[in-house]
């Protein structure tokens, strides 16, 4: 998907305006980028509708490695999450990649006493956000984009992005 996406810009934004004879690379006009807003393929990720299976599959393999790198074993993440709301169940192994992080509904349950899990969930989100955030952004700095850019609007790694876009509703 970020491979199609990155494609997409470099299109899109190396098409000439045939008013200016300007690309959008090339256009001082263009005053920043917001590449995404209020977008994310895991927003919906524990609905029945928009995620694929596949994509899924491969959070959970992610969640798994990422917790067998702190862990080591499914014993320790069990012991680690034992007595808290979310406790690893008994059908999930990360050894198995069939882990599931919980998603931002229990996230947003946890108040001011976070679980080991929802902290471990946590922290695998943000690694996955810095992960992409620096990548696009190097990626569309070297296509040739000049202008400030965040990654989306969403955005918990304000230290890698130009500038921040928080909107309020």
């Amino acid at each position: 998907i970020q491979t199609m996406w990155l494609k997409f810009v470099q299109q899109d934004f190396s098409r000439v305006n045939k008013y200016t004879g300007l690309s959008y690379f090339d256009d001082p006009a263009l005053a920043l980028t917001l590449c995404f807003n209020e977008s994310s393929l895991l927003w919906d990720y524990r609905t029945k509708r928009g995620v694929p299976e596949y994509y899924k599959t491969l959070l959970r393999r992610k969640f798994s490695g990422f917790l067998m790198k702190k862990y080591g074993n499914r014993q320790n993440v069990a012991k680690a999450w034992a007595g808290s709301a979310h406790p690893l169940p008994e059908g999930e192994d990360p050894e198995k990649g069939n882990v599931t992080p919980l998603w931002n509904w229990q996230l947003n349950q946890a108040g001011d006493k976070p679980s080991r899990r929802d902290r471990d969930s946590l922290l695998f989100y943000y690694s996955l956000q810095k992960k992409f955030n620096t990548e696009i952004r190097g990626k569309l700095k070297k296509m040739g984009l000049r202008t400030p850019v965040a990654t989306t609007n969403a955005g918990r790694t304000p230290e890698i992005m130009d500038f921040t876009s928080q909107n309020t509703y």
